[in-house]
């Protein structure tokens, strides 16, 4: 059982790399066979790339929750425990009901 921290982002707080910037937009919690799922919808922009520029749409899922938002980081963010979806079949049924919830997105890190 892999089991990580995710430090969480504060929604529409753009953060800035050498290529453009990303931004959280929300936390969603999904009901997936008797647990929530976390998952993260955002966006890209690379505005300041040598080879053009664009952006899109995308969610990550950090993994299954194991303990959500119960410690805080040296910075002040909440931080969870979550484990990491590692079953084919679970991620397969994970983006099913993504895709059924949120249209035209790039799904990542499952």
């Amino acid at each position: 059982m892999s089991i990580r921290e995710y430090v969480h982002i504060e929604p529409e707080q753009e953060n800035r790399a050498i290529a453009g910037y990303y931004e959280v937009e929300e936390e969603l919690l999904i009901p997936v066979n008797n647990q929530e799922v976390l998952c993260i919808l955002g966006y890209v922009c690379w505005d300041n790339s040598c080879c053009g520029s664009g952006g899109c749409r995308y969610v990550s899922v950090p993994g299954y929750i194991v303990d959500y938002k119960k410690a805080i980081d040296k910075k002040g963010r909440p931080v969870s425990r979550v484990r990491k979806i590692t079953k084919s079949e679970e991620q397969k049924e994970i983006k099913d009901i993504l895709r059924k919830k949120i249209r035209n997105l790039q799904i990542i890190d499952i």
